[in-house]
C-alpha cells in the first residue's frame, strides 16, 4: 500500500519534517531490515541552486530518521551538470557531514552494473548503473525537488532516482526522443524504485 502525506507551507525544514512525521510508522517499520539508508537528493546542476536540492530538504530527512534508526546513513548523488562533489560544497552539504558525521558520496566513484535501455530506433542500448543504487538491501530515499521537464512534462521522485543512479557519462543515452525516454524510465524504474519520496514544490 502506497501512504501519501502532504504538507503545506513558506518553511522548506518544517514541512519536510510533518510530512514525514505523518508517515513516520512506515518508514520505521520499512528500513529496519535494510544494510543502511540512502538520501539522494537531486543535483541537476552543481552550481544552480535552483535547479538543485536544498540542503535544508535533507536536513529535514536526516532529522527525522535519526529519531528512530541508528543504522548507517548517506547522501549520495551523480550530478548531470558539474559534480557532485563540487555541489556537496556549493549548497552546503559539507556542514551536514560536520554535524551528523553522515557520509556524502559521489556515485561517479562507485561500482556499476550493465544495464540494457533502448535507443531511438527501440534497439538495445548497454548504459551503466551505480551498484549502490541498484542494491535492494538498501533503503533509497528520494528528495526530489518538484521541475517541469522538456518530454516527460515534470520530473519527481522516480526520475531523480533512475537518471542519478546512471554514472559514466551515460546519461544522455536514456534521452532518446519523447517515447523512447519515457520507455527507459519505465525500464530503469523497475530495478531502482524508492523506498521513500520526499518532493520539495
Amino acid at each position: 500500500m502506497v501512504v501519501v502525506s502532504l504538507v503545506k507551507g513558506k518553511d522548506r525544514y518544517e514541512i519536510v519534517k510533518q510530512s514525514l512525521e505523518l508517515i513516520k510508522e512506515g518508514v520505521r517499520e520499512g528500513i529496519k531490515s535494510h544494510r543502511m539508508a540512502i538520501i539522494k537528493p537531486n543535483f541537476v546542476s552543481a552550481y544552480n541552486q535552483l535547479a538543485s536540492t536544498h540542503v535544508e530538504h535533507v536536513k529535514a530527512i536526516i532529522d527525522f530518521l535519526v529519531d528512530f534508526y541508528n543504522g548507517k546513513l548517506m547522501v549520495a548523488e551523480s550530478a548531470a551538470i558539474g559534480s557532485a562533489k563540487e555541489a556537496f560544497r556549493n549548497f552546503g552539504y559539507t556542514q551536514l557531514k560536520k554535524d551528523y558525521g553522515i557520509e556524502l558520496f559521489d556515485l561517479e566513484d562507485d561500482e556499476y552494473e550493465e544495464v540494457m535501455i533502448m535507443d531511438k530506433n527501440l534497439h538495445p542500448v548497454i548504459i551503466k548503473v551505480s551498484k549502490l543504487m541498484l542494491n535492494p538491501a538498501n533503503y533509497i530515499i528520494s528528495a526530489a525537488k518538484l521541475k517541469t521537464h522538456d518530454t516527460v512534462v515534470v520530473t519527481l521522485s522516480l526520475k531523480n532516482i533512475v537518471m542519478g543512479a546512471i554514472i559514466g557519462g551515460d546519461k544522455p543515452k536514456v534521452h532518446q526522443g519523447i517515447k523512447q525516454i519515457n520507455l527507459n524510465l519505465f525500464l530503469l524504474a523497475m530495478k531502482l524504485m524508492p523506498r521513500v519520496a520526499s518532493i520539495d514544490g
